[in-house]
């Protein structure tokens, strides 16, 4: 079990009746595609960015899997920079805060909670990734991710959306403090140029394991 690093982070202050689902502008056809406002504070935002940029481990060139658990650089792909920071302690809790907004089974498997490792992401001006499909992560017990999750940080003065395609439909999701994107891996989605500004997020995946 991993440290918990964040738990300073976040405060109880919150409370769960200050989420809000938002609509979606794109008919999902039937895939899981999941839009939550304010299941971070502001101040939880702020910390969580501050506490990333003065990490021991800081940021580095994101990179790029190739298949065959093949990372490259790849900043043709995807160019952004990534800080990779475990904590089971502080997973669980943004586990907690999100998971009566999601199903308790999907495809047959039991939603599980949320991947201790926390990539802290951070897109500058020019950064962006393509158009991609996001692939799943197997601990080898049974238990293997089936949807990302991403929690914004900040606003982004122009540009940074999520952009996400459906069948013929296209929706852009715009940062913002304490908004949650969550989709199966099999959602076809881009991280947009940031074109004034910075961009922070932190990504992770939601683990399932056999339904019981």
């Amino acid at each position: 079990m991993s440290a918990p690093l964040l738990a300073h982070c976040l405060n109880a202050e919150w409370t769960p009746a200050m989420i809000e689902a938002q609509p979606l502008s794109i008919d999902t056809e039937g895939n899981l595609v999941v839009v939550l406002d304010n299941v971070l504070t502001l101040d939880e935002c702020e910390k969580l960015i501050a506490f990333s940029e003065g990490s021991d481990k800081g940021y580095e060139p994101a990179l790029t899997n190739v298949g065959y658990g093949i990372q490259q650089l790849r900043p043709e792909i995807r160019h952004s920079d990534r800080c990779i920071l475990y904590d089971t302690a502080t997973a669980a809790t943004l586990w907690h805060r999100i998971k009566d907004h999601l199903p308790p089974t999907f495809r047959d498997r039991a939603l599980s909670g949320i991947n201790e490792s926390l990539r802290f992401l951070r897109y500058g001006v020019g950064h962006h990734f393509t158009p991609h499909y996001d692939g799943n992560y197997n601990r080898g017990d049974g238990e293997y991710s089936v949807l990302t999750v991403q929690f914004y940080l900040n606003s982004v003065e122009k540009g940074g959306e999520t952009g996400m395609w459906i069948g013929e439909g296209e929706m852009l999701v715009m940062p913002k403090p304490g908004r949650v994107l969550i989709f199966q891996h099999r959602v076809y989605h881009s991280g947009e140029p940031v074109k004034a500004g910075i961009k922070y997020a932190i990504r992770s995946d939601i683990m399932s394991r056999p339904a019981e």
